[in-house]
């Protein structure tokens, strides 16, 4: 009976969707809200349209961005995941 409900997680945790970015297999659900997150704090931290910004995933874990590089209008800011108990944030590193 145990050995069934392991493979029932394992089959369940196997069928998330992700995404590759920047050659890190990410969850398509958690990337495309931390892309969202990042493109609207990084837009006021670097005085700059959302539109413009580029974003470079620059370490991952095994299914989220962990930091992430942001560049547009000639500005560039590093940003690492911040994962509490309720939220999610994305804080800015100089």
């Amino acid at each position: 009976m145990i050995r069934r409900w392991v493979c029932v997680a394992l089959l369940a945790a196997s069928c998330v969707p992700t995404t590759k970015v920047n050659g890190f297999a990410l969850e398509r659900a958690a990337w495309s809200n931390d892309e969202a997150l990042l493109k609207r704090q990084a837009g006021f931290d670097l005085s700059c349209a959302e539109s413009k910004l580029g974003l470079t995933v620059v370490s991952a874990d095994s299914a989220h961005a962990t930091s992430v590089t942001a560049e547009g209008c000639a500005r560039r800011a590093r940003y690492v995941r911040v994962e509490t108990a309720t939220e999610i944030k994305w804080n800015r590193k100089n």
